[in-house]
């Protein structure tokens, strides 16, 4: 049986949400991809990752840290964000399950488009039987890991082995990664060093060195680990052996450093002994997140019922049963077909929506929607699942014997509104003016966060 597969991706939105590029276009543009190849998908951003309370992985730094490379990655935690979206995707997965990750700038860089296109030919050539996978930046090596890294990551983490002088370098736009004990380990290390200032903040004067060129700062990390691995008997010298460059096209890189660096001399103390309480902080920061009180008991439960809906002006209509379920009816637009809630506490905020949903027809998408007609997230009639870049969750509960699903959406608010109703599975289209989903037991509740 293949393995389930899911790709995540990481965009700023801009102006209004965060203070980096607004990169929600890309983000538009990667989603409807994997809907196109029918790959499960999800969008992190700023707004989710404070959703989530970790607002320290995205802590805006001054302009006076900014990298010339990389002009607006202070404005976003300098990417130590990156092995926290890989970890948080992992615990929510099952063991053996893939994850791609991949990066969401696809108006600067458009190869990356090709993650998602050719998601499960690159996963069966670049990972393999790999517990996980980062690619070179080209075949060659003449980008060197060390020259885009600060001297104490050099020093502390690869111990100025002679293979960190040759090691090319690994390119992080790209990364697959297998469920197991042992990728949950790397990248949880990876987080412990991303979580440090002293390896995270551009060089000081003091640590730069000979062939510095400039800074990639959760990407030297991540260099200085596989290095680390490597000295450990962790991963074999070769690692990876591929390049991907940034096209997503897979080469087979040239191994001849390897010979170049000598004889590995095997660190007398292990990684995780030497970062133990790094380790430790980066496992606190996880347990906090995941062992969060249940959802339901953090929310500010509002008093709507069904009756508090509106309809008319989303083409569609609604109707009462005897037990209290409401049906609910599409127009005959060319457009989505809605039901719209209003309340002032609903803006900018964290709201949670739980209701049983029943699918009167098998073409019908269940469709949260939140005002400008943007999408949250759509549940198909056999349960395929697709997030837009606000939605946090959604969970789908098994048919029970009345033919409803028990749905639970967690998403990222930024109108006074909510909208529920249908789409069709192939977008939007005219509906027949006919019953096409019931409700019942629905619940709306909500969380405060700051505006910016």
């Amino acid at each position: 049986m293949a393995p389930f597969i899911r790709v995540i991706s990481f965009i700023s939105e801009g102006q209004n949400y965060d203070t980096g590029y607004d990169l929600t276009t890309s983000a538009r543009i990667l989603q409807e991809q994997a809907r196109n190849v029918g790959a499960d998908f999800k969008i992190y951003s700023p707004s989710v990752l404070r959703g989530l309370g970790v607002s320290e992985l995205i802590r805006e730094y001054p302009d006076a840290l900014s990298l010339p490379n990389n002009p607006f990655l202070h404005k976003v935690g300098f990417a130590a964000w990156k092995p926290f979206i890989i970890l948080h995707e992992l615990a929510s997965m099952k063991e053996g399950d893939i994850l791609i990750y991949v990066d969401g700038n696809v108006h600067k860089y458009h190869g990356l488009v090709n993650y998602v296109r050719d998601y499960k030919n690159l996963v069966d050539v670049c990972l393999n039987d790999r517990d996980f996978y980062i690619g070179r930046e080209q075949p060659g090596h003449n980008l060197r890991s060390r020259d885009y890294t600060k001297a104490n990551q050099i020093h502390d983490i690869a111990l100025d082995a002679k293979l960190a002088d040759v090691y090319p370098l690994l390119i992080v736009n790209n990364i697959m990664a297998r469920v197991t004990k042992t990728t949950q380990q790397f990248f949880l290390n990876w987080l412990a060093l991303c979580m440090q200032e002293r390896y995270i903040l551009p060089p000081r004067d003091d640590e730069f060195h000979h062939s510095y060129r400039w800074f990639c700062p959760e990407q030297s990390n991540l260099n200085m680990l596989v290095i680390r691995y490597i000295l450990e008997r962790r991963l074999a010298p070769q690692f990876p052996g591929i390049s991907c460059e940034r096209d997503g096209i897979p080469r087979i890189a040239d191994n001849g450093y390897v010979h170049d660096a000598g004889e590995l001399i095997q660190p007398d103390l292990p990684f995780e002994q030497q970062f133990a309480s790094e380790i430790e902080e980066a496992q606190n920061l996880l347990q906090r997140v995941t062992s969060r009180a249940p959802l339901a008991e953090d929310w500010s439960i509002l008093p709507c019922t069904f009756d508090d809906w509106t309809s008319h002006e989303d083409d569609a209509s609604t109707s009462r049963e005897q037990n209290g379920d409401l049906v609910f009816c599409d127009g005959t637009d060319h457009r989505y077909h809605l039901m719209r809630y209003r309340h002032h506490s609903l803006d900018h905020a964290v709201v949670m929506l739980e209701m049983d949903v029943r699918f009167l027809k098998d073409e019908t998408r269940f469709l949260v929607n939140q005002w400008g007609g943007h999408d949250i997230c759509a549940v198909s009639a056999n349960m395929d699942i697709v997030k837009s870049i606000n939605c946090i969750d959604v969970r789908v509960g098994p048919r029970d014997e009345n033919g409803f699903h028990h749905i639970k959406v967690i998403f990222l608010n930024y109108h006074e509104s909510v909208s529920i109703g249908s789409i069709k599975t192939y977008g939007i289209e005219p509906g027949e003016g006919t019953p096409s989903l019931v409700f019942r037991n629905m619940r709306l509740g909500y969380r405060r966060f700051s505006k910016l």
